[in-house]
């Protein structure tokens, strides 16, 4: 049997590691023995991580990758054979990894480690900051300290457009200013937590690259359109926009009566494309998927100032090209 890839994800379960998932099954369908996916999330006695991914591939993986609802079952079998869950906490110094899950991942080398898992939460509170900072800036760092007793063939960190913070004008791809100005907490454990990756990788001479994906919304092509898992981080954002249009026009409606969706919009003005999209019987809105980020991921020629090699990453029918460790992602990206 043929080497096969083997690929970790953090935050698998998420908005945007769910579709990072499903599009390597779907570009891998017909060679899935040669994949090993560790799917490192959370779990509960009450709904344990195995659990979690056999209902998430059933419901909506099964979906994405065109078995639909009558192919289901054996899309989520044949899956299985792929996926390893892997229990894991951020807010643990030892990430709650067994004994044996260590062992495993480094019984080999990893071709791809992905750290998408995050805390989003746009307010502003001593607890939400306490929250933010655990997550975020500390489970990073346990992250790193993970990968220094791995052997990974190239590591990708996912933060946020905001870690910019507040500027005008174009952000350079390795532009990370920790002095800024910025909005959110949120905005500045991101920008603190893609530091130290940046940092950590470029002592240990580590392949990496690292996207700042913008706001993230529903399926803009695989089905269903405009599905999307989690709406806590939408009115999150809607909330953040509010509070901004508030301070240029003032809260002149503070006793008024509850703000709908719908009434979102109307004061943010018609040209909140975003949120008018989400109205749509579709919902078609989105920035970045999970096939843009994999296909920028297997984009691994050439060689620059951040450790990149000559080495190619091919996800079954996955581009290859250069692409900068860094890379922002300001460039247009047509679907393949």
């Amino acid at each position: 049997m043929a080497t096969r890839m083997r690929i970790a994800i953090t935050g698998a379960t998420g908005l945007l590691g769910r579709n990072l998932l499903f599009e390597i099954l779907k570009q891998n369908q017909s060679d899935l023995e040669r994949l090993e996916i560790f799917v490192l999330g959370r779990g509960s006695a009450a709904r344990p991580l195995d659990a979690r991914i056999d209902e998430m591939l059933r419901d909506d993986g099964a979906f994405y990758v065109g078995a639909g609802l009558h192919g289901a079952e054996a899309f989520c079998a044949e899956a299985r054979t792929s996926i390893r869950a892997i229990p894991f906490d951020l807010e643990r110094d030892d990430l709650g990894l067994s004994d044996e899950d260590h062992r495993e991942l480094r019984r080999e080398p990893i071709d791809l480690f992905f750290h998408v898992a995050a805390l989003t939460d746009l307010r502003d509170s001593p607890i939400i900051r306490e929250n933010l900072e655990e997550t975020n800036v500390r489970g990073t760092r346990r992250i790193l300290h993970l990968l220094a007793g791995l052997d990974v063939g190239l590591a990708v960190y996912v933060g946020s457009a905001f870690s910019c913070g507040s500027i005008s004008g174009v952000a350079e791809p390795d532009d990370v200013d920790l002095d800024r100005v910025f909005r959110t907490p949120y905005e500045r454990t991101k920008v603190r937590c893609e530091f130290a990756f940046r940092s950590f990788a470029e002592r240990r001479g580590l392949r990496y690259k690292v996207f700042r994906p913008a706001i993230l919304g529903g399926r803009l092509i695989e089905e269903p359109i405009g599905a999307m898992c989690k709406f806590d981080v939408f009115y999150g954002w809607a909330a953040f926009f509010i509070r901004q249009k508030l301070v240029v026009l003032g809260d002149r409606d503070r006793d008024g009566p509850a703000i709908t969706v719908r009434g979102v919009v109307g004061l943010l003005g018609p040209r909140c494309l975003f949120l008018r999209g989400l109205l749509g019987p579709l919902g078609v809105v989105g920035v970045l998927a999970g096939r843009v980020l994999l296909a920028l991921a297997a984009r691994s020629e050439g060689e620059d100032q951040h450790g990149q090699c000559g080495q190619h990453l091919n996800l079954a029918g996955g581009s290859q090209g250069s692409l900068r460790g860094t890379e922002v992602g300001c460039h247009r990206i047509q679907p393949g």
